[in-house]
């Protein structure tokens, strides 16, 4: 809708309605001076040119006038009311012009002649005293001693021996000359300003012809618009292909003309898209794609007669920027680019479909027909461009003529859809022809138009993105899920065995295999603390024409995070975990969703992130319907419960059973279980320790009790994190019978048994349990093995281990460092690693608490631990040491002179745990027999630390080199075999090795 007219106008002289504006005229100004204050005005009063006089519907609405050229370039605006009542027609315009003109020439003709003779010694006079009053200041502010006059010069260069005057008459030469020179700048610049001003009375004159004949200038341009859009009607430039053949609509269905533009490849999503997806190439398979696919067509024009606007493809693909391109590469990929962005109209008569392909002016379209927006845009303006412009504005009529250019854009759609009806009857026999498709009793009559861009609602779905984001908070061990395997999924991090040249070092890595399929449904698995399935993929051969191997890989699908959040005004600490946009849990996904967004154009403009994926998941899904129909019917019939109840059910029962179909009776029995369970026919047990009740998917209950204080040992600083889960077995009534398990562990364990929660007593309480225990999640606590240790590494009988452990390091035997050499060597050897493991000896020192700045405690266990090949060098045995490097390093010199500079000194012994102590605020080291706590203040550095602990701790060790615990299983072992293995093996990096001597350590 165009803004509407004023009701009020400015007040204008009756006699000023016979008057003409024309371009090219002259106008003398009869205004207020305050106008035009910033510019001098001749004493003869302003006479202006108007350079353009815009008209709108028929009316004067804009006039702008020129500056005047003693002014500079540019322009002016008045409304038509405003202009009259300030100017007044000048008929003399021009001569009045030509008079300023002369004046200017005879200036320049001053100024030559100035230029052409000597300076005024007056004016010279007056240039050097200007001169040397600025010499003198400048001496002034910053003085300087007077250069000594006193020594004597040659005759033959002075001789009047007088250097005081000779100096004084070569610095009035020199004053002269540069009054001279100021002078002719001077005139020069003034010549310059004239002969610019003069041109721009030169340049007047050529822009009032061209403003005289602007009238004929706009009427041809308008007539070359006609042309075009007669051009259009008469089919010119214009292809029309059909694409599916058939009967027409009836009679009596209207025209209906689609706003929003579509894309192909979007819509049609056909499996092409692993190839990149549809594409200008594939344009010659779109009729045989829509006659195979009747509902794509409803899709795309669900009205029998119908009009839709499209495009191939939203996005294209970009080529690698850091490539060298010829010429013709170049002006290949612009030329594919452009094919990919041309416009095709699809025409829908019924069962005929027929594409419009036009000239090059019509693919510049965003949609068919112009949205509400685009036009108000145009119409707004202001610093924050939300003011509405209207005809009472200047600025009007620059927006009126953009809206009235873009008007004329999409009526050449219906001028070319007119034309189509007109010479072939395209639409089918809607309306007679003959009829003004520009008129709107025609549009009224026989035109439907469906804002389908911008009258959207919202379906009630979360996007695509937050739909996978939410089925993904359920991820964990045994989740199914629909992987479409990307190059970030597929990183060195997450798939090292698909690379090489890592060589322990990440060196120059290279990727020498890819994924068998692009994407697959995988059941997970636990992998030190985060998730993985399997990847089967064909690996390249050292070979260079060797074939592909099948090999299955391993692939890592979840990182890992600490961040802290406040909530009642404390912060707190929190584990988070979080998979990738590329993979979708399955766990609690039906066949529904996965259509809903198949389906989706809302969601489908990302497709090819997530289309693979789904549709992957959705045959599985689909497959199994069918086959899990019969069991759910049965199981619906015989509990009495609903059909989404038993649903559920039937899923939390196969993520025990890695997703498999249940075919004995003793499957349905356990289902059954669970139905009963979930559907309220569970006999609840009480009590005040009572946190939640969970149902796991064997159909055993867990019931999860809190831990009275005192019943594991406490960690210093930490609310108490345990919790103790009793696992029932339940009976087909709902009687909880058999205690088949009790355990106490800490509270909070990532990713754990896939259960279902049908009672929380002590919701609140049961929390905090939780996110203490997520504080301790990667430190090796959370397992039954781990607080049995924790139980004992307090005992003095474990301070005896520690003290021989150290002797052990600090005087080792050559048979004690031969047999580790020879085992890690066996090791690396029989698994064939592309990286060497270097392994270290460890044993648990003790447990260190502490905590930041306004955040909660935290604890770890601090193992040492000393690299096994680094003991032997510096023990004596540099032979056998080198010797191994040289046996297993590619590039054994760097790792040699690593070794060569140990020397003979000790090796260094690493304190690893869940983070560097250094730098915390609070920090208490808990050891057999004793309990100690670091200084406080800013923290210690390293070398600090090291001294406190030799001097607090054990004397005997003088090296210590902090480091972080960078797995969680690591620690875990650690704790679960020290009691009854001497020596535990890993190695320093990220990768737990999990290796054995048996022998215990002795004294």
């Amino acid at each position: 809708m165009l803004p509407a007219k004023p009701t009020t106008s400015a007040q204008r002289d009756p006699d000023s309605n016979m008057l003409t504006v024309d371009p090219g005229s002259w106008w003398r100004f009869v205004g207020e001076a305050e106008e035009f204050k910033r510019f001098s005005i001749p004493d003869h009063g302003l006479v202006l040119m108007v350079n353009e006089a815009r008209v709108v519907d028929g009316e004067l609405h804009t006039v702008v006038v020129s500056y005047h050229p003693l002014w500079g370039n540019g322009s002016t605006r008045f409304l038509v009311d405003d202009f009259l009542s300030k100017f007044t027609p000048e008929p003399d315009g021009a001569a009045v012009r030509a008079q300023e003109l002369q004046q200017v020439m005879e200036e320049i003709g001053v100024v030559t002649g100035r230029l052409n003779s000597e300076p005024p010694a007056e004016q010279l006079r007056t240039l050097i005293s200007e001169q040397k009053e600025k010499s003198e200041k400048a001496q002034s502010e910053n003085p300087q001693e007077p250069a000594a006059l006193g020594a004597n010069v040659p005759a033959a260069l002075l001789p009047s021996q007088d250097i005081a005057a000779a100096q004084a008459r070569l610095e009035g030469q020199i004053a002269e000359m540069n009054a001279r020179t100021t002078w002719i700048e001077v005139q020069t610049k003034e010549m310059r300003s004239l002969m610019e001003t003069a041109g721009r009375f030169q340049m007047e004159k050529a822009n009032q012809t061209l403003a005289q004949i602007s009238d004929v200038t706009k009427k041809s341009q308008d007539l070359l618009k006609q042309v075009h859009s007669m051009r259009l009607f008469l089919g010119e430039d214009i292809s029309v292909t059909e694409l599916v053949s058939g009967a027409s609509a009836d009679k009596s269905e209207p025209l209906t003309f689609l706003q929003r533009m579509l894309f192909l490849d979007e819509e049609i999503m056909i499996q092409s898209v692993q190839d990149g997806g549809f594409d200008y190439r594939d344009m010659q398979d779109l009729g045989s794609i829509l006659q195979a696919n009747p509902a794509l067509v409803d899709r795309m024009l669900p009205y029998q007669r119908s009009v839709a606007i499209t495009r191939i493809r939203r996005h294209t693909d970009l080529p690698n920027t850091s490539a060298k391109f010829t010429i013709q590469e170049v002006m290949a990929l612009l030329a594919e680019q452009n094919a990919n962005e041309r416009i095709q109209v699809l025409i829908r008569d019924g069962e005929r479909v027929v594409m419009i392909q036009a000239d090059e002016t019509t693919s510049k379209a965003e949609r068919l027909f112009p949205s509400r927006q685009e036009i108000e845009k145009i119409f707004t303006g202001g610093f924050s461009s939300s003011r509405q412009i209207t005809p009472g504005d200047l600025n009007y009529t620059d927006a009126r003529a953009k809206h009235d250019d873009r008007a004329l854009f999409y009526k050449r759609f219906l001028i070319m859809f007119w034309g189509l009806h007109e010479r072939e009857g395209l639409f089918g026999d809607f309306m007679p022809k003959g009829q003004n498709w520009l008129a709107e009793d025609v549009h009224a009559g026989h035109f439907r138009f469906i804002h389908d861009e911008e009258n959207v609602l919202s379906d009630g779905w979360p996007s695509v993105n937050e739909f996978i984001e939410q089925k993904n908070q359920g991820l964990t061990v045994g989740s199914r899920i629909a992987v479409q395997w990307d190059d970030e999924l597929l990183s060195q991090d997450n798939a090292p065995g698909m690379y090489t040249g890592l060589n322990g070092y990440r060196v120059d890595p290279r990727r020498v295999a890819r994924p068998k399929s692009r994407a697959d449904v995988c059941v997970t698995f636990r992998k030190g603390v985060g998730l993985a399935v399997h990847c089967k993929g064909m690996r390249q051969a050292a070979e260079y024409d060797a074939p592909e191997t099948e090999k299955t890989f391993t692939v890592k699908l979840t990182k890992v995070r600490e961040f802290a959040r406040q909530e009642d005004g404390e912060v707190h600490e929190y584990v988070d975990h979080w998979g990738f946009s590329s993979t979708l849990c399955l766990d609690d996904v039906s066949l529904e969703e996965l259509d809903h967004y198949i389906a989706s154009r809302m969601n489908r403009r990302f497709y090819r992130s997530y289309f693979l994926m789904f549709t992957e998941a959705r045959k599985v899904l689909l497959a199994e319907r069918d086959r899990l129909a019969a069991a759910l019917d049965d199981l619906e019939q015989t509990t009495g419960q609903p059909r989404e109840l038993v649903e559920k059910a039937m899923r939390l029962w196969r993520t025990s059973k890695k997703w498999a179909l249940p075919e004995k009776p003793a499957h349905i029995n356990a289902i059954r279980r669970i139905i009963i369970a979930l559907g309220g026919g569970l006999d609840l047990p009480d009590g005040e320790n009572l946190l939640k009740i969970d149902v796991l998917g064997n159909g055993d209950v867990m019931v999860t009790e809190d831990v009275p204080d005192g019943t594991v040992p406490a960690i210093p600083g930490i609310p108490q994190p345990y919790v103790r889960e009793k696992r029932y077995a339940v009976t087909q009534t709902g009687k909880l019978s058999t205690l088949k398990s009790e355990t106490v562990k800490v509270a909070g364990e990532l990713f754990p048994e896939k259960a279902v929660t049908i009672a929380t007593p002590a919701q609140a309480q049961h929390d905090r349990k939780v996110q203490a225990g997520r504080r301790l999640a990667y430190n090796g606590l959370r397992t039954k093995e781990a607080l049995e240790g924790l139980q004992e590494i307090f005992t003095q009988e474990h301070g005896d281990r520690i003290t021989a452990f150290i002797g052990q390091l600090l005087k080792p035997s050559e048979e004690f460092l031969s047999t580790m050499l020879h085992a890690a060597l066996r090791k690396n050897i029989d698994e064939k690693q592309e990286f060497v493991q270097e392994f270290c000896l460890a044993m648990p020192l003790g447990l260190a608490s502490y905590r930041k700045e306004k955040r909660d405690y935290s604890a770890g266990i601090i193992v040492a631990s000393i690299n096994v090949v680094e003991m032997a060098y510096c023990s004596g045995l540099k032979l056998e040491a080198s010797n191994w490097v040289r046996r297993l390093y590619k590039r054994p010199a760097d790792h040699l002179k690593r070794l060569e500079k140990l020397g003979r000194a000790t090796p260094a012994l690493s304190l690893v745990g869940k983070r560097s102590l250094p730098g915390l605020l609070s920090t208490s080291l808990h050891m057999p027999g004793q309990s100690l706590a670091i200084p406080r203040g800013d923290g210690l550095d390293q070398k600090d630390f090291r001294t406190w602990v030799a001097a607090e701790c054990h004397p005997g060790i003088s090296i210590f080199n902090m480091s972080e615990d960078k797995g969680a299983q690591r620690t875990k072992e650690i704790m679960g075999l020290y009691k009854d293995v001497g020596i535990q093996t890993i190695d320093e990096g990220e990768k737990a090795i999990q290796y054995v001597v048996n022998s215990r350590l002795q004294s």
